[in-house]
């Protein structure tokens, strides 16, 4: 609730008269999502009734009140069905179970032994996702046998299924295939700085269909393998990170660049992150305003930017303390003695950039 006092223009007042509707807060988009939510929760409801009281609707003799056989209606016959079946729910509830502990059980262990180094982490989450669905599959077969599905025979048709399927979802197989190249050719590795198809970011995640990477603002973007063609990994090698600084053309250069390389060793020392020596490049330009001088270091990827960012805060510190002039942009305005045909004077802008 706003306070009175707060209140800034008419539009305010009236926000604070009219109730938030909670439907009018909406989208389409929404209010439709809704809709089809509440007529299939209605339809629900509905075919739940017809089934539990089908004899009484339909007639015993019907079609529909045949499916809840000698009960009086579906309430009976399904807690008679559950009675039927305990034994086969309580199994496949520990089949189920089973599965996930064994899953948790071998997570750990892959975890344990993949934890350290990025080959590691990488092969490791090729086998978190091989195992994922290797249980599930398991588990699967499991189940179906206990409530009395052939599985030999399933096996068999999901054989010819397989192969049908295989010749339609060739690009689900073309992803399983790059995946497994991927690692085996050490193109990158879980951890990697990479840039793949424009788009940079960290990997998170190699599995059998696809790779996921994060980008710096913590977006994950999902890569099927087989579209990976073109791929820049950016953490085999050191980064070089460059620092361009303008000064004044009233600078004399040579003073800039003697003090530049006296203070280096000292700007090294105060940015860890950098592996290595900073070299002053030279004269990278001649701007409109000043001169500009380039700087670069080596250092990780991952360090690159906030590297860049220590060396110019570096380099402006040396450059104000040692009172070198630094050029901005700036507007001078001349006043003529000429006068205009209103009486007025003519005023000269000149702005130097």
């Amino acid at each position: 609730m706003k306070d009175l006092k707060d209140i800034k223009n008419i539009k305010d007042v009236k926000d604070l008269k009219k109730p938030s509707i909670w439907w009018g807060e909406k989208t389409t988009a929404q209010k439709w999502r809704f809709a089809f939510y509440c007529l299939f929760i209605v339809i629900g409801i509905i075919l739940l009734f017809v089934f539990v009281y089908a004899k009484q609707i339909f007639g015993p003799d019907s079609e529909l009140g045949l499916i809840i056989g000698d009960y009086e209606n579906g309430f009976v016959a399904f807690g008679a069905w559950f009675a039927d079946k305990t034994g086969s729910i309580i199994a496949s509830a520990f089949a189920i179970f089973a599965a996930m502990a064994v899953y948790g059980l071998l997570s750990l262990i892959n975890k344990g032994i993949t934890f350290k180094g990025k080959k590691a982490k990488t092969v490791g989450s090729i086998l978190q996702s091989l195992t994922r669905y290797a249980v599930i599959i398991i588990a699967a077969f499991i189940v179906l046998g206990i409530w009395g599905v052939n599985v030999a025979t399933l096996l068999g048709g999901i054989g010819i299924l397989s192969l049908i399927i295989g010749l339609g979802c060739q690009s689900l197989i073309n992803d399983i295939i790059s995946g497994i190249f991927l690692v085996t050719d050490k193109t990158f590795d879980v951890g990697d700085i990479v840039v793949i198809d424009d788009f940079r970011g960290t990997v998170v995640e190699i599995g059998i269909k696809s790779t996921k990477v994060m980008d710096a603002g913590g977006n994950i973007k999902t890569i099927s393998n087989s579209s990976i063609t073109s791929i820049v990994n950016m953490t085999d090698k050191n980064s070089v990170a460059v620092a361009d600084c303008d000064i004044s053309y009233e600078e004399s250069l040579e003073k800039v660049e003697q003090l530049i390389n006296e203070s280096l060793p000292q700007i090294r020392k105060s940015i860890p992150k950098i592996n290595g020596a900073i070299e002053y490049k030279g004269v990278a330009a001649l701007a409109q305003s000043g001169v500009t001088l380039r700087f670069i270091a080596p250092c990780k990827e991952e360090n690159r930017f906030q590297v860049v960012r220590d060396m110019n805060r570096a380099i402006i510190l040396l450059f104000t303390k040692n009172g070198i002039k630094v050029p901005y942009p700036q507007l001078d305005v001349h006043l003529k003695n000429e006068t205009g045909n209103n009486n007025n004077p003519v005023v000269d802008i000149k702005k130097d950039i």
